[in-house]
C-alpha cells in the first residue's frame, strides 16, 4: 500500500468514532479505495461499510472477463471475500450476507458448494449401477463435504470451504429461511444432473450456469443504471465499428446499441462524492483527497454522464478539443449530449479493454476513446486550416462523437495501428 492509505487506515483504526465519514463516500469511491488497499487487506474498511459499497465492491471484485461475452463469477474472489469479512466476526458476516442479494448469495455459494438434497440423493443412486454408486461414493469419500439443513454441501474448491461453511453457519444462525431459500436455489440448479443416465457425477460442473445468469441479470441492471456498458454490447459495438462502411456519411449515424443505451439509461450517473469532515476531524478529508490520484487503478466505474467544459482541454487533441469547447458556447445542450457520449465510449472501451487483453486505466481509456474520435474527425475534415474550423464543429453536430469514433476504430483496423 501507498503512503497516503497507510495513513488513512491508521487513522480510521485509531479513530473508529468517526466511520461514519468513510461509510458517507459514494459506493464507487469506497470501492476504488478497497481496490487500492486490496480486498485482502480492506477487512477495517469492509467492516464499515454500508450495505449499498458492499455490493459496488463485490460488483467490481467477483467478476471477470472471459473469452465469451459475458462476465463470470470469480469463485476465488468469493472465498477471499468471506474469509475477509469472517475477521469481523460472525454477527458482522451474517449481516453482510443478508444484505446481498439472493441471486449474488446463490452464485457465490454454487460457485463454492455442490448442494444435494439428502433424501434425494439416497434415492437416486439406490437405482443406479455399481459404476455409478462406486464412483459417487469415491467423490463422496475424496471431497470436504457435510451435511446441513437437509442437505449434502460437497466442496467444489477446497481453499474456499473452510470460509464458505464457517459464513453460511453464521447466516444460518441469524435467518434460517435464507439459507433455506439460497440452498433451494443450488439444489434446483443441480437436481435434473443426477440422472446416471446423464452421467451427472462428471457433467455436474454446468450447475453453477443457471444459478449465475441470474447473479449476473441483477448486477447487470444495478451498473446499467449507473451508465456501464455490459461486456456483450461493447464487443458488439467494436465489431460493428470494425466493419463501418469507408466513405459513406449515412453509415455514421447513430447506431442500434447508442441508441438502445441512452435510451434505456434511467439518468446521468452520480458523480463520486466526496465525504466532508467534521469539525473535529478536518484532516479526515485531507487524506481522503490524497487518494485521489490513487483511485485511478484500473476500473469499470461509470464515468459521470456530464462534464465541465474544460474536462478534456488537456487531452492536446486540437480539432476535437477545440471542437468541443466551441460547441459548448454554442450549443450547450449538444456539447453535454457529446460528452456524456465520450463517457459512454470511455466505459465501453474500459469493459472491453486493450486489443491484446489487457486492462485500461481510466485516463487510458478516456485517452483512446477521444484519439479514435479525433482520428475519425481528421477523415471527414482533412482540411486542417483555421477556415476549418467551422466544418469541425458542423462534423461534430451532424455526426456526432459516437459515430466518429466508429469511424477512427475502421481507420485503425484498416492500418493495423494502435492508438
Amino acid at each position: 500500500m501507498v503512503d497516503a492509505t497507510r495513513r488513512l487506515l491508521r487513522h480510521l483504526v485509531d479513530a473508529p468514532a468517526h466511520v461514519g465519514l468513510v461509510r458517507a463516500l459514494a459506493p464507487p469511491r469506497f470501492a476504488a479505495l478497497v481496490r487500492v488497499v486490496g480486498l485482502e487487506d480492506a477487512g477495517e474498511l469492509l467492516a464499515m461499510a454500508t450495505a449499498e459499497q458492499t455490493l459496488e465492491v463485490l460488483d467490481e471484485e467477483l467478476w471477470r472477463s472471459g473469452d465469451a461475452d459475458e462476465e463470470e463469477l470469480d469463485r476465488g474472489r468469493f472465498a477471499v471475500w468471506l474469509e475477509v469479512l469472517l475477521e469481523a466476526g460472525d454477527a458482522a458476516v451474517a449481516r453482510r450476507l443478508h444484505e446481498l442479494p439472493e441471486e449474488l448469495l446463490a452464485a457465490g455459494l454454487c460457485a463454492q458448494l455442490f448442494v444435494l438434497d439428502v433424501d434425494a440423493l439416497g434415492h437416486g443412486m439406490a437405482g443406479t449401477s455399481s459404476r455409478e454408486a462406486a464412483l459417487a461414493e469415491r467423490v463422496l469419500d475424496e471431497a470436504l463435504h457435510l451435511e446441513f439443513a437437509g442437505y449434502t454441501l460437497i466442496s467444489r474448491d477446497p481453499l474456499g470451504w473452510d470460509p464458505t461453511i464457517a459464513a453460511l453457519l453464521a447466516l444460518d444462525a441469524v435467518d434460517h429461511r435464507c439459507v433455506r431459500r439460497v440452498l433451494e436455489r443450488c439444489h434446483e440448479a443441480t437436481v435434473d444432473l443426477l440422472d446416471p443416465g446423464a452421467d451427472g457425477w462428471r457433467t455436474i460442473l454446468s450447475a453453477q450456469e443457471t444459478v449465475e445468469a441470474d447473479a449476473r441479470a441483477d448486477r447487470e441492471d444495478r451498473r446499467a443504471a449507473a451508465g456501464h456498458v455490459t461486456l456483450a454490447d461493447a464487443r458488439a459495438f467494436l465489431k460493428l465499428a470494425a466493419r463501418t462502411p469507408l466513405g459513406d456519411p449515412a453509415a455514421l449515424a447513430e447506431d442500434p446499441l447508442t441508441h438502445a443505451y441512452f435510451r434505456e439509461l434511467r439518468g446521468p450517473a452520480r458523480p463520486v462524492a466526496s465525504a466532508s469532515a467534521s469539525p473535529e476531524e478536518p484532516h479526515l478529508a485531507e487524506l481522503l483527497a490524497d487518494l485521489d490520484a490513487e483511485l485511478q487503478a484500473p476500473a469499470r466505474r461509470a464515468l459521470p454522464a456530464s462534464a465541465e467544459r474544460g474536462a478534456f482541454e488537456d487531452s492536446g487533441l486540437g480539432d476535437l478539443r477545440r471542437a468541443l469547447i466551441a460547441l459548448a458556447d454554442r450549443d450547450p445542450p449538444r456539447h453535454s449530449d457529446q460528452v456524456a457520449r465520450l463517457a459512454y465510449l470511455t466505459n465501453l472501451l474500459m469493459t472491453a479493454g486493450r486489443p491484446d487483453g489487457a486492462p485500461y486505466f481510466p485516463v487510458d481509456a478516456a485517452n483512446a476513446a477521444l484519439s479514435l474520435t479525433a482520428r475519425g474527425l481528421a477523415a471527414r475534415v482533412p482540411d486542417r486550416t483555421d477556415v476549418a474550423a467551422e466544418a469541425w464543429i458542423t462534423e461534430l453536430q451532424r455526426t456526432g462523437v459516437d459515430g466518429l469514433f466508429r469511424l477512427g476504430w475502421r481507420l485503425r483496423a484498416e492500418d493495423g495501428s494502435a492508438d
